[in-house]
């Protein structure tokens, strides 16, 4: 319970800090996820973007920060699926995992499953 409100305390600080100014330390890609912005976020990564940028402050990379994000929700909801796409963008330009290695994997795990459940549902 307490790291739950730990992370949420935390996505709102980075959130507020988002919205009030990109400066603050965290990179573009950061704040495509925290706007749930998937077009600009796909755009920059193709554009060029640094997929393993960090945020200057905790270090935390994309990758890690779009695994937290998206798993703040239990239940499997719209929201999820929604971030299956950043983390697998991700993925597929190179982004590694620093601090999240096994939530990593074990979205890894299920990938193909849910993938398969995103195209049967036709989830985007």
């Amino acid at each position: 319970m307490i790291k739950r409100i730990f992370a949420l305390l935390f996505l709102f600080f980075l959130f507020f800090a988002a919205t009030q100014s990109v400066n603050a330390g965290l990179s573009p890609l950061h704040v495509a996820i925290v706007n749930f912005n998937y077009n600009e976020f796909k755009q920059l990564i193709e554009n060029g973007a640094d997929v393993n940028a960090v945020e200057e402050d905790s270090g935390i990379s994309v990758l890690d920060f779009a695994i937290r994000f998206f798993r703040l929700d239990q239940g499997i909801n719209k929201t999820i699926f929604q971030g299956f796409f950043y983390i697998n963008l991700l993925i597929d330009h190179g982004a590694t995992a620093i601090a999240e290695k096994e939530s990593l994997q074990h979205y890894l795990d299920n990938r193909e499953r849910v993938s398969y459940t995103l195209r049967a549902n036709d989830y985007r």
